[in-house]
């Protein structure tokens, strides 16, 4: 595949995958999604209906005063989360510190366990 071919094809991918998360998400949604896999040539996959994290989890992100006015954020307590749902609370995660300069949905990452339930950072990117 030439470049301009897989340009193309990565642009066609995302598109999709955009698409999706938009239908999901609230009118007036900023949070962007960027936390999709690739395949072997690198091109963008739908990861969407994935298992974000296994188990019993939380999502928290802490408030930064410097990047706007909000508070802390915290979950309700979710059971294998997909990537889609994920997705969601970083949308609602957004609202709730104020920070509207990380909109870019990046990832998960695993900071702890407590009691039996993984408490999860959001990945978010500017």
């Amino acid at each position: 595949m030439d470049k301009s071919d897989y340009d193309r094809e990565w642009g066609v991918r995302v598109d999709a995958i955009l698409k999706r998360v938009a239908k999901a998400l609230p009118k007036g949604s900023l949070v962007q999604y960027s936390a999709y896999e690739g395949d072997a040539e690198k091109l963008p996959v739908d990861n969407l209906d994935k298992i974000a994290v296994q188990g019993r989890c939380i999502f928290v992100q802490e408030h930064d005063p410097y990047w706007g006015e909000g508070k802390n954020y915290v979950s309700a307590e979710m059971f294998n989360p997909t990537w889609l749902q994920v997705c969601m609370l970083a949308n609602d995660m957004i609202h709730i510190t104020g920070d509207q300069r990380h909109v870019f949905f990046e990832g998960v990452s695993v900071l702890r366990e407590e009691n039996g339930v993984k408490i999860v950072d959001i990945d978010m990117g500017s």
